[in-house]
């Protein structure tokens, strides 16, 4: 027998699962609630990154003076040398034999 005002059948599975369910997580406190989610602070991070290649891209063919730095084309002409299996110092390219360009790092930095 069942205790007045209860139903005549038992619940269905369903809605006992959706009691016994895990809770939701807690909800941020309110001033929190404006921060972005790290998935679009990646792909702002990703757009921010293309733009300032774009750039960079565009000061190095217009300006009279290069947005990239003559370390970055040392590093880059190094790390192809040692990519073909030469040596960094071997002066492979006319920026690599060039005495004030010459590549005096450590080899693990190319």
């Amino acid at each position: 027998s069942r205790p007045p005002g209860s139903p005549d059948r038992d619940p269905p599975p369903s809605a006992m699962a959706a009691s016994s369910s895990v809770p939701a997580p807690p909800q941020p406190p309110q001033q929190w609630r404006w921060l972005p989610t790290s998935g679009q602070l990646m792909v702002a991070a990703a757009l921010l990154r293309l733009f300032m290649i774009g750039v960079a891209e565009v000061q190095d063919r217009l300006a009279e003076v290069a947005y990239t730095d003559i370390d970055y084309q040392v590093f880059s002409e190094a790390a192809e040398s040692v990519a073909l299996g030469l040596s960094p110092y071997e002066g492979r390219t006319p920026l690599l034999q060039a005495d004030a360009t010459r590549y005096r790092y450590s080899p693990l930095l190319a």
